[in-house]
């Protein structure tokens, strides 16, 4: 039997953040990963309309590859309160494209948002036991400022409510012109 040797390759793909579109919806659940948030996904595009959040996607090849999502006011004011403190939150990478600065490129591109807006600050939680989300969001200048007992709940794709616990430290960082 002839075996073939072993052949390693690179290959680079072009990377867009641009703001969520509706046919990116199903995309989103990446397949079946977070179909779970289907409703939660489609209320907050709908909010987007409105004005009330800003959804970005990291594009490669018209595939959402990754997510991060803005929430201008909140009806906790230490998180967004609609005139100098905004909210990201629903951060997502797909494994595959993690540690080739998606990550890093989503969440300055929300800041650059916030700055355009006028926003002095941003908000993140992150979950007490994801330690390497905490160092990315510390590396960009992210400082826990408080935490959240991150009780949650939401309706599923098939109307049934979950309810989430996940004890998340709330991190904050100023926004400067400069950056």
């Amino acid at each position: 039997m002839d075996v073939q040797p072993e052949v390693s390759f690179s290959i680079q793909l072009a990377i867009t953040i641009r703001q969520m579109q509706e046919r990116d919806l199903p995309l989103l659940e990446w397949h079946g990963e977070f179909e779970h948030f289907r409703q939660v996904f489609r209320r907050s595009y709908q909010d987007q309309h409105s004005g009330r959040r800003c959804l970005l996607v990291a594009d490669c090849n018209q595939y959402p590859v990754g997510r991060l999502f803005i929430l201008y006011e909140s009806r906790n004011q230490y998180l967004a309160d609609g005139h100098q403190r905004a909210y990201l939150y629903s951060f997502a990478v797909l494994p595959l494209f993690r540690r080739q600065q998606i990550g890093t490129r989503l969440i300055l591109a929300a800041e650059e948002i916030l700055r355009r807006q006028h926003y002095s600050r941003a908000t993140i939680a992150v979950a007490q036991d994801n330690e390497g989300a905490l160092r990315l969001y510390q590396r960009h200048g992210y400082t826990i400022f408080g935490e959240d007992d991150g009780r949650w709940r939401y309706t599923d794709h098939r109307g049934m409510t979950r309810h989430v616990y996940e004890p998340c430290w709330l991190l904050e960082k100023t926004l400067t012109g400069d950056e």
